[in-house]
């Protein structure tokens, strides 16, 4: 666009900003939305929303806290959106540490992840990382291939470690 002398607007750096989010690039997107400043553009909530969803999501608190009370200082309020991001990136840390502290009662600890499932909520690499090993030590390996199934099919890259800890239950119990 700047090649061709198109002005950039908002609505161009939030599209960008939000494909950097999408596939985890917060660091570019920053850059993008420094960019604007420099342009002159004024960052609003619909740039900044998906940057903390990004930083939430990969358990950034500091900086999404940052992000927030650079909202109030600049006097702009954040929309319900922004707070629903805000809310969401401690959701996932919240149920991972639940699930944490079920780890002596493995049957608990299932029962929060199809709680939360049955509910709507998006299940993260950190929860189903700690579920798939729970249901095999249940011995209940068909739900932890189903596990691990949604877990490829949600978009959700498994750890290595949950991968052999799986294969290695599995061929324990040829």
């Amino acid at each position: 666009m700047k090649k061709k002398n198109v002005k950039t607007s908002i609505v161009t750096y939030d599209t960008l900003v939000e494909g950097y989010c999408w596939t985890r690039r917060v660091e570019r997107a920053f850059e993008l939305v420094d960019e604007m400043k420099r342009e002159g553009i004024k960052s609003n909530a619909t740039v900044c929303n998906p940057i903390i969803d990004a930083l939430a999501e990969a358990g950034r608190f500091k900086e999404v806290l940052g992000i927030m009370e650079n909202f109030f200082l600049c006097e702009t309020v954040p929309t319900i959106s922004t707070c629903n991001s805000y809310v969401k990136g401690y959701y996932r840390l919240t149920c991972h540490l639940l699930m944490k502290m079920c780890e002596e009662r493995l049957d608990l600890a299932v029962q929060i992840s199809k709680e939360m499932r049955a509910r709507g909520c998006d299940m993260d690499i950190a929860t189903t990382t700690m579920s798939t090993p729970f249901l095999c030590k249940m011995l209940r390996f068909e739900e932890a291939f189903e596990e691990f199934e949604d877990m490829l099919g949600g978009g959700i890259v498994p750890q290595h470690l949950t991968f052999h800890r799986l294969n290695d239950e599995f061929r324990n119990r040829e």
